[in-house]
Formats: C-alpha cells, sequence, structure tokens
C-alpha cells in the first residue's frame, strides 16, 4: 500500500511538473462549479498567485458576471449530457480579451462517477486575427476584381490543383462559388484560340517563359468577348513549378 501511494504521489508531481509548463490553460471544477485544479497558465489568465488557494472559488469570485454566468452555462451543458463540448469564448485576462479554443469534459473520480468538469484552453487570438485580416483582404481584392474587371488564377503542377478567383469565374459567366479545373477553364476559350493558348501555358509550364496573349472566351450562357490571357511561373519552395495568371 505504501508503495502504491508512493508511486501515485510521483505521478501526481510529474503530471503537476508537466502541467506547469504547457501553453494551454487547464482547470479542474466540481459538480457545483467550485474550483478544484488551475494549472500556471489558467492562473495567469484569472490574475491569481501560483500559491494562491482558490479551491472552492467559483467563476463568479475570479471574472466579470457575465463571463462566469456563461462558463457555468457550458459546464452543466457538460455535467448533464456526460459529454465533451468544443467552444470558441472569449476570455477576459490581465493582458486583454483572449479568444480561446475550449474543450470541456466530464471529469470521473476512481469509482467512475461524474464529479466536475475538466477544461482545456488553448489560445487562438493571433490566428482569429490573422483569419479576420485574410476575409477584409479577400473583400478588397474581390471588390477591386470586379471594379477592374479582372480575375486570377492559380495552377499548381504537383497536385494538379487548380484555384480561381471570383473575379475569374464572373468573366467565365460562373457562381463564385463554382469549382474549376485548368482543363475546364481551358473549355471556356474559343476553339479557334484554345490550342495556341494551351501550348503557351505548356511552354511556360517547362520552360518558365511567360505570355500574354489576346484571346477570345465564350462563357457559360454563350456570350463571346475578347480577353488577354497572362501566364508565369512561380517556384516554391518545394520547387515545383506553380503557373499564375490572370485574365
Amino acid at each position: 500500500r505504501k508503495e502504491r501511494e508512493q508511486r501515485l504521489a510521483e505521478t501526481k508531481r510529474q503530471l503537476q511538473a508537466v502541467l506547469a509548463q504547457v501553453e494551454a490553460t487547464v482547470g479542474i471544477k466540481d459538480v457545483c462549479g467550485e474550483y478544484q485544479y488551475e494549472n500556471k497558465k489558467a492562473r495567469e489568465n484569472l490574475d491569481v498567485g501560483v500559491d494562491e488557494d482558490i479551491t472552492g472559488l467559483t467563476d463568479h469570485d475570479l471574472l466579470p458576471a457575465d463571463v462566469a454566468a456563461q462558463y457555468r452555462v457550458d459546464d452543466r451543458r457538460v455535467i448533464e449530457a456526460g459529454d465533451t463540448i468544443e467552444i470558441e469564448e472569449r476570455v477576459p485576462t490581465p493582458g486583454g480579451t483572449q479568444i480561446n479554443r475550449t474543450l470541456k469534459s466530464p471529469f470521473y473520480d476512481a469509482d467512475g462517477e461524474l464529479t466536475g468538469v475538466c477544461a482545456v484552453s488553448t489560445d487562438i487570438t493571433e490566428r482569429k486575427k490573422r483569419e479576420q485580416r485574410l476575409s477584409r483582404l479577400k473583400t478588397l481584392m474581390s471588390k477591386m476584381e470586379k471594379l477592374a474587371d479582372v480575375g486570377a488564377w492559380e495552377y499548381d503542377s504537383k497536385t494538379g490543383e487548380a484555384i480561381n478567383t471570383a473575379g475569374t469565374k464572373r468573366i467565365y459567366g460562373l457562381e463564385p462559388e463554382a469549382e474549376l479545373t485548368i482543363e475546364e477553364a481551358f473549355e471556356f476559350f474559343h476553339p479557334a484560340d484554345r490550342d495556341r493558348l494551351r501550348n503557351r501555358f505548356e511552354t511556360c509550364l517547362e520552360t518558365g517563359e511567360s505570355y500574354e496573349i489576346d484571346v477570345r472566351v465564350v462563357t457559360a450562357n454563350g456570350e463571346q468577348k475578347w480577353v488577354t490571357a497572362q501566364g508565369e511561373q512561380v517556384k516554391p519552395q518545394d520547387n515545383n513549378p506553380v503557373i499564375r495568371g490572370y485574365i
């Protein structure tokens, strides 16, 4: 029995040492919402000391009322369903508001009885900011394409994947959500111009020679229009040729 107790104490010490170093916040609350354990990162976010005893306190003791109330709602969902939930939440910290991706799971004791909720949160604030910047840039580019009546595309020779912007699809007479392979894109060009354009595209892919030619497009609704098609080769880090172009 003493050996088991010693092994248990050592395992607990090792676990606490690991949890003290991870960047994620880890916490356990009982079914009444009272804190049972918070790792170092969680305590930093709560603005409490490493050695400060917060056992028995609740979210309402340490957080704004609206945040604490929402935490309690989420905890109750886990307890009542007995299942893990994933949520995205805005968390007030001493350094400002932080956006977390949080997994909340039911916590069981040695007898298999549900005794609380375990929460593991990862800071995704910077990722969300990048996503928002990308979204704004995408909206700006879409508006610029529409004003300039231009579209862009890219073809990856390794994967065979073609990416077309909304402007390119608009020129072809397609909806912005339409999927389009490189072969399907070639089909929109007039039969009398298609082979000439394809040859220039393949030469660009093989030798890196850029091109700019005037060709005809026949749109999805049968309208014929003249366009300028451009293509150039770029080589990403994996050194597989990528053709990037404009129309």
